[in-house]
């Protein structure tokens, strides 16, 4: 995938270019940046992160393969980042969690804007992931009334625009490492667009189903500690059927499987964050509603590939200040906002 460079034609813009293979110190070093990062361990011995990125003035490009982690956005970091947009598109893998008090889930193909206005936590599974980053004065004046509302649906007219777009960016700089002025241009026109142009808005009925598809969403995550959380509860308390309700989880493999994965994103985040003590595996099993710790040490395994318990194990000091590690991204995040 990160192959040598060609030579650019003089119509295109050259971007500075850095390949990274990185162990867990550095990767959580280069992070502070925008978030406090925690790997969790792995059994295969590999990088925490595998990137790719490029760099051209104002605008960065990120193409990166990661192990499981959790990250935290906090106060400071929405300050650090008041200036900047965010997006992302996951190839493979995916994240879930809680941002701004509500749920955050991101599955393979979306691609996702986040204007840094909400703190959050989320758990980040084995991933293969696209970003980019670019100054808000590049689009205009972002507000936070303007981000899209969850993800662009690749099926309609401008999501089918977005993500060619985005394909063919990606694929040029993988390629040569630059960019033709025409294809960035038309880039960036489209961020201006989708800024004013929520996703997901084809009709008044597809606009409720919406509506009520984060109604449930929001139901199941306040009651994920409630061990009578069911299906039937649902049905009977929103009035849909059971058929209506497993097409809005059908992605998600329905409610149920839904569900279980939220709670145990749930006790991931808890354990990351709690004193390293005994039976704090199984309290966090308890807490968030399953049946026993065999079940609970099956579903984390084949969600995040790691066991509960290594999440017990050292981890990094994270109140460490940076290393200052060479790092293309540290550059550029304290170049744009002395920009800004």
């Amino acid at each position: 995938m990160f192959d040598a460079l060609l030579s650019p034609a003089d119509d295109r813009i050259h971007f500075e270019s850095m390949f990274h293979d990185l162990d867990v110190e550095p990767y959580v070093d280069e992070s502070q940046a925008t978030c406090v990062l925690l790997p969790l361990e792995d059994p295969s011995g590999k990088s925490a992160i595998v990137a790719k990125e490029w760099d051209a003035g104002d605008i960065f490009f990120l193409e990166c393969e990661v192990l499981p982690h959790v990250y935290r956005v906090e106060k400071h970091h929405l300050a650090d980042c008041a200036h900047m947009l965010f997006a992302h598109r996951f190839l493979s893998g995916g994240e879930s969690g809680v941002f701004g008090g509500d749920v955050s889930q991101v599955r393979p193909g979306q691609i996702e804007f986040t204007g840094h206005f909400e703190t959050g936590e989320m758990v980040v599974k084995r991933s293969h992931i696209q970003e980019l980053y670019i100054p808000k004065h590049q689009l205009g004046e972002v507000r936070k009334e303007q981000m899209p509302v969850g993800a662009f649906d690749p099926r309609s007219v401008f999501g089918k625009i977005i993500f060619s777009e985005w394909d063919a960016v990606f694929q040029s700089l993988n390629e040569t490492s630059t960019v033709s002025t025409t294809l960035l241009d038309r880039f960036i026109a489209c961020l201006k667009i989708a800024l004013g142009t929520p996703p997901q808005r084809e009709d008044v009925r597809a606009q409720a189903r919406d509506a009520l598809y984060r109604q449930i969403r929001r139901y199941i995550e306040r009651h994920l500690d409630h061990p009578d959380l069911t299906t039937s509860h649902i049905l009977r308390d929103y009035g849909v059927s059971r058929a209506g309700l497993y097409r809005m989880f059908e992605q998600q493999g329905g409610v149920r499987h839904y569900i279980t994965e939220r709670r145990a994103v749930r006790a991931v985040l808890e354990l990351s964050q709690g004193a390293q003590t005994r039976g704090a595996v199984q309290d966090a099993a308890d807490r968030w509603g399953f049946s026993s710790g065999p079940n609970f040490n099956r579903v984390i395994k084949r969600m995040f590939g790691v066991t509960p318990g290594a999440l017990l194990e050292a981890k990094p000091d994270l109140r460490r200040p940076t290393r200052g590690v060479d790092y293309l991204l540290s550059t550029y995040w304290a170049t744009t906002a002395a920009a800004a």
